[in-house]
C-alpha cells in the first residue's frame, strides 16, 4: 500500500473480490467511468471540504456534471 500520509483507503467489492485504491482517480479507471461521471464521483467525495469551496459549489458542480451525461445517454438512446 502507498504509505503517503493523506491517503485514504478505498475498498470495492465486486463478485467477491476486493479493490483497495488509495486515489479516486483509481476507482473511477477501475469503474471505467467517463469524464462527467467520474467528475460527479470526485466531487461527491470531497463535498465541502476543499478550502476556499463551499458545499453549494460542489452540488452545483454535481448537476451540472450530472445534466451533462444525462444529456449524452439520452442521446445515444435516441
Amino acid at each position: 500500500f502507498p504509505s503517503h500520509d493523506r491517503c485514504r483507503m478505498f475498498v470495492v467489492f465486486q463478485d467477491s473480490q476486493a479493490l483497495i485504491a488509495c486515489r479516486r482517480q483509481d476507482l473511477i479507471e477501475y469503474r471505467n467511468m467517463n469524464f462527467a461521471i467520474g467528475n460527479c464521483f470526485k466531487a461527491c467525495g470531497r463535498l465541502g471540504s476543499k478550502q476556499g469551496v463551499d458545499e453549494a459549489y460542489d452540488l452545483r458542480k454535481i448537476i451540472w456534471f450530472a445534466e451533462r451525461e444525462l444529456k449524452r445517454i439520452e442521446n445515444v438512446q435516441a
